[in-house]
């Protein structure tokens, strides 16, 4: 059975606004200390840097998909062609993916989503690469202005267009200066672009 002469527990003192404000200026100004130590410290450094050459591939990447990249010609040795089953107003069947075969026997699976005639066997093909890794990013068939992506390329033109984004926000936004954020970051960036070498 409880005491009944047993002491209440106090009521709690409301803070003054003065006293609330002294608080958050006290909180403030812990928080600069701490970015400023961190500031200080070679992981913030190192780790920044990553973020950094992490940012500067997947712009690389991007750009090269946009743009030019580093051609390289090949031969049509076999094509095998995968319909989406759609058709248009000609009953030309829609092309979903071109695997093709070139004449060194490397196969390259091209996205296509298109109404294109299949490419001849002997016909010309070119295969765009990135000027870091070498990654096969589009091709060029021949007959044909626009490029079709490689689709290996998908997953690493995904993830370079999201990590890229992810990256503004962090500088935009100063997570950069918190240990915890940084960390984070650091990490997806380095095995997504360690990710990159085995698509």
């Amino acid at each position: 059975m409880i005491n009944q002469n047993q002491k209440k527990r106090e009521p709690r003192v409301a803070l003054s606004a003065e006293q609330v404000a002294q608080l958050k200026k006290i909180k403030h100004y812990k928080e600069i200390v701490a970015i400023s130590n961190f500031k200080k410290t070679k992981s913030y450094k190192y780790l920044n840097i990553i973020c950094v050459l992490c940012f500067i591939i997947y712009i690389e990447l991007i750009l090269c998909y946009l743009g030019p990249c580093n051609y390289s010609i090949y031969e049509i040795n076999k094509v095998n062609v995968n319909y989406s089953g759609k058709v248009n107003s000609n009953q030309q069947p829609l092309i979903s993916t071109l695997k093709i075969t070139d004449t060194q026997n490397k196969i390259t699976t091209l996205v296509i989503e298109d109404f294109i005639d299949i490419p001849e066997v002997g016909s010309k093909f070119n295969i765009g690469k990135d000027y870091i890794f070498g990654k096969q990013i589009k091709a060029n068939i021949q007959g044909y202005e626009s490029s079709f992506r490689v689709q290996r390329f998908s997953p690493v033109l995904f993830l370079s267009c999201f990590l890229s984004v992810l990256c503004i926000i962090l500088f935009v936004y100063n997570l950069n200066h918190q240990s915890h954020s940084l960390t984070a970051l650091s990490l997806i960036n380095s095995m997504a672009v360690l990710s990159f070498c085995f698509i």
